[in-house]
């Protein structure tokens, strides 16, 4: 029932290529007795932007499900916003890992969020949104006038349940559908034909969903189709599927927690989010036939050893294999032309992806290998799996962790570490030289004050320790590489300086809010988007002869009053000092604005700008 009354509501904004992911959640919460708009109830003739336009303003909070897909809708990019100009009050549920526009990341990193992908269990999620205080308003269905929520198909009208405790559903080819009924036992054998003789054609569309009891399903052949979400939450722990199968819908063993290995008929073609939190899952076996997996297939299946990517494969979407944290090693076949963002995030046993194609073709997106520090070899003909090797760790007394790469070096993370002092070793326990900060291997260490790097570090990961304590920083000057992030939103630290071999800075101190100083050597080459965005405290910098480019908004709500851009730099992107309130003079040592520079470098209308300086 969509809510068409005059109390507080809740209006569900969403990507209507997820409407699988998002009716549960709604229902959920409607079950739970909340009064929830959203536009499945809009009838045909209805002018949309207006009658969305009117729920919008009316309802007491904005509930977004954020997602690739709807960062891609413009109805939805259209709703955040109006949201926003509204000021609305808003819940942001992050059904996904996102890549976000600055300006959308601007409007939606200071909201309340809830990530969806991080919890390992529905009821877990479900409970953690019931209590959201800014949903409380809108509890209660007194006064509702529910409309009915009109079907886009003709949907056909069950059977009676019979005595297998199964219910059977005709359908319009003459086979019939099968779902839970009363069943509630602990092995289940969905027939070939159902008690009245006619073929079983399909699983239902969350036939069996949350059937903790199940444990063991056999589909028996014959069956063409497993329905979405169709063994969703179940508590199973073998699984036997019959070569007649042609489709499984997405998510169709999403969080079944308990099952350990599975194989996929042969005439299976697509797969999306079909293991998705799976965390016992260690093996599966995929078909030669193969061609797409369509995002999330193996995301959070955190004990997966090993499985073979067949030469059919040529799409993997976004995040398949997101956080499978026991795979150090991949194997990509040639046959594979497109590939989506962030395949092997935070897989953080990850070293080597090895590509049989010669280079990386068009199709990968820019951000295939994101949030993960393994290289990718190209032409690679290392065996065509994706397989756990003997992994070598190590871990010290102050309880941080180490993974050993091929190559004998160390990355570290934290382990258990949680005091206030850190000193990261130049050398682990047996003897092994520390080469690297794992990506996001401090991330969220509140607790931790001061951090000292020993010589012979060359690289910090991506997030390696955003949302930390620090107050003071020591970085070697054997650091080559800073990660993107490195140390966003470490909100008590006031001053740091970069080594000399470093070159690039991406983000790394946004949201540094008491930052004051940091001091840039000679060898920086590039300020890249929001360096210094949001360090409200930093009032003065001191850029390097040598650096070449600034990137967007690098100094975004700074403190500063003045500054000297050298010569050298011959690329500046757009909005370089937006927001900065204090800033009065900005000294190019340039004679004229270089063609490199963006027409909208500046975007800080009471700064005086001065052509030719000369120190």
């Amino acid at each position: 029932m969509v809510y068409e009354g005059k109390e507080k509501y809740i209006f569900v904004s969403y990507s209507h290529k997820d409407t699988a992911r998002v009716l549960p959640i709604i229902e959920a919460l409607q079950k739970k007795g909340f009064r929830v708009w959203y536009d499945g109830g809009i009838e045909a003739g209805t002018e949309w932007p207006e009658y969305v336009a009117e729920h919008l303003v009316g309802s007491e909070v904005v509930l977004v499900f954020l997602s690739q897909n709807a960062l891609g809708s413009q109805n939805c990019t259209r709703e955040i916003n109006f949201a926003v100009a509204k000021r609305k009050n808003m819940l942001v549920i992050h059904l996904e890992e996102v890549t976000m526009t600055l300006g959308m990341e601007m409007q939606l990193g200071s909201l309340q969020a809830i990530f969806y992908y991080r919890f390992s269990a529905e009821a877990d999620f479900l409970t953690a949104l019931c209590a959201a205080k800014v949903l409380a308003p809108c509890k209660g269905i007194s006064g509702a006038v529910p409309t009915p929520i009109p079907a886009p198909t003709p949907a056909p009208q069950p059977t009676e349940a019979y005595t297998d405790g199964l219910t059977y559903t005709e359908r319009v080819d003459g086979g019939v559908e099968v779902s839970v009924g009363s069943f509630k036992g602990d092995t289940l054998v969905i027939p070939a034909i159902s008690p009245d003789g006619k073929p079983v054609i399909a699983v239902a569309a969350k036939g069996f969903q949350s059937v903790y009891t199940l444990k063991r399903l056999t589909v028996s052949e014959g069956v063409r189709v497993i329905g979405a979400y169709a063994f969703s939450g179940c508590g199973l722990e073998s699984v036997s599927l019959p070569e007649s199968l042609t489709a499984i819908g997405e998510n169709a063993f999403r969080s079944c927690t308990k099952l350990k290995r599975a194989r996929i008929p042969s005439k299976i073609t697509r797969l999306e989010s079909t293991f998705y939190l799976c965390s016992s899952l260690e093996s599966c076996e995929l078909p030669q036939g193969l061609r797409e997996m369509a995002g999330l297939t193996f995301a959070d299946c955190r004990s997966l050893k090993s499985i073979l990517l067949p030469d059919s494969l040529e799409k993997m979407g976004y995040g398949e294999f997101i956080r499978c944290s026991v795979l150090n090693t991949a194997f990509l076949p040639k046959s594979i032309k497109r590939v989506g963002g962030g395949i092997f995030k935070e897989c953080r046993r990850l070293m080597a992806v090895h590509c049989e194609a010669e280079s990386e073709p068009s199709g990968f997106n820019v951000d295939w290998l994101t949030d993960s520090h393994a290289e990718a070899i190209w032409g690679s003909t290392y065996e065509k799996s994706l397989e756990v090797r003997p992994a070598i760790e190590e871990t010290d007394g102050m309880g941080l962790h180490y993974l050993i790469e091929n190559n004998g070096t160390a990355t570290v993370f934290r382990g258990s570490f949680s005091g206030e002092e850190l000193v990261i070793p130049a050398y682990t326990p047996e003897g092994r030289p520390v080469a690297r900060v794992g990506a996001k291997g401090f991330e969220l260490c509140r607790n931790l004050k001061k951090l000292t790097l020993s010589y012979g570090i060359r690289e910090i990961g991506n997030e390696a320790f955003s949302y930390c304590g620090l107050e003071s920083v020591a970085l070697p000057d054997s650091l080559e590489k800073l990660g993107d992030n490195a140390f966003r939103s470490c909100k008590r630290l006031k001053r740091v300086a970069i080594p000399p071999r470093v070159r690039v800075l991406n983000s790394t101190f946004y949201f540094c809010s008491a930052l004051e100083s940091c001091e840039l050597t000679q060898g920086i080459r590039e300020l890249g988007g929001l360096t210094f965005g949001d360090c409200t405290a930093l009032k003065d910098i001191t850029l390097p002869d040598g650096i070449e480019k600034l990137g967007y908004a690098a100094f975004l709500r700074t403190a500063l009053s003045e500054i000297v851009i050298p010569k050298s730099v011959v690329t500046v992107t757009s909005s370089l000092f937006k927001e900065c309130p204090n800033l009065k003079t900005v000294y190019c040592e340039a004679t004229a604005r270089p063609s490199g520079w963006s027409e909208a470098w500046l975007a800080c209308d009471g700064a005086q700008v001065i052509w030719g300086y000369q120190k």
